[in-house]
């Protein structure tokens, strides 16, 4: 739980797309446009609003991350930041992923872009 501060510019994550979803066994990488890079250890929750309305919390190991594919190709439009350091990408379909603060000891995700990382 690393946090991420509420003033930090996130804004090199709009209009970015998933190209590629990589799947581990504790680790899910979601490769957007221009080489930027997702990388999620802990918890996340998809909500689809663009279909039947549906919401599934997802664990990096969990089966159900497969339902991410339904994010290919469409454009993150609103980025958001909930307490303590929890990341809300709103995609141009409505749909929504939450990626969650959620490892008290390690990190739960980075964000890679060029040669910075952000590390929460």
């Amino acid at each position: 739980m690393h946090g991420l501060k509420s003033d930090i510019d996130l804004s090199f994550l709009l209009n970015k797309e998933i190209a590629q979803i990589c799947l581990g066994k504790y680790q899910i990488i979601l490769r957007l446009s221009e080489s930027v890079e997702i990388s999620i250890e802990g918890r996340m929750k998809y909500t689809s609003r663009s279909g039947p309305y549906k919401e599934v919390e997802i664990l990096c190991s969990d089966v159900h991350a497969g339902i991410l594919q339904n994010l290919f190709e469409i454009p993150i439009v609103q980025i958001g930041i909930q307490s303590p350091g929890d990341l809300l990408l709103e995609f141009e379909n409505r749909d929504e992923l939450l990626i969650f603060d959620s490892n008290p000891q390690t990190e739960s995700y980075q964000l890679s872009f060029g040669n910075r990382t952000i590390v929460v």
